[in-house]
């Protein structure tokens, strides 16, 4: 074998490498758009169903709470906003959206979202800090005749549902 044959060999020994890091890197591109677009669908699109019992149904006046945003945009309603048990420092998280449709109840999770104005705008003692949230809700859950927000709070050992209609009702 001369010496032009083996530049030749080493040529084409190098593209072949460098074609097989070219399709292992695509391949992996794909994985993860893949995964992402999976996880999209799962968190927007799956909502478990659940049933309002009426007994946890609470005076709204006992919770401070606002609704900062509604955005409607594409297939999804974004909300954000704040809840607290009033008078309570909030040592636990965990809120949920409920939507009540014509046929069904669904049950959102809701991310946390760190509200220190809350905190230092009540100036009564309490530690609100956890009291921000942000929902995104699927659009094919609400778009039927009627339909009825509530928040599932449970913290600090209290399960209750709040209402919350009157500030999202027209949104959709």
């Amino acid at each position: 074998m001369g010496m032009e044959e083996k530049k030749v060999d080493a040529h084409h020994e190098a593209n072949f490498i460098k074609n097989k890091v070219l399709v292992m890197v695509l391949v992996i591109g794909v994985i993860l758009v893949a995964i992402f677009v999976l996880y999209q669908y799962l968190k927007y699109s799956q909502y478990n169903q659940y049933h309002i019992d009426e007994s946890k149904i609470a005076d709204s006046s006992l919770f401070i709470w606002g609704i900062d945003a509604v955005d409607s945009k594409y297939d999804v309603l974004k909300v954000s906003g704040w809840m607290a048990y009033r008078g309570e420092s909030i040592s636990t998280w965990d809120l949920s959206m409920v939507i009540q449709n014509d046929d069904n109840c669904y049950v959102v999770p809701m991310a946390l979202q760190n509200r220190t104005d809350i905190t230092e705008t009540m100036n009564d003692g309490f530690n609100y800090d956890n009291s921000g949230f942000a929902v995104t809700i699927n659009k094919r859950y609400i778009q039927s005749g009627s339909v009825h927000y509530y928040v599932l709070y449970k913290n600090n050992g209290k399960e209750m549902i709040v209402d919350i209609d009157g500030a999202i009702g027209g949104e959709t």
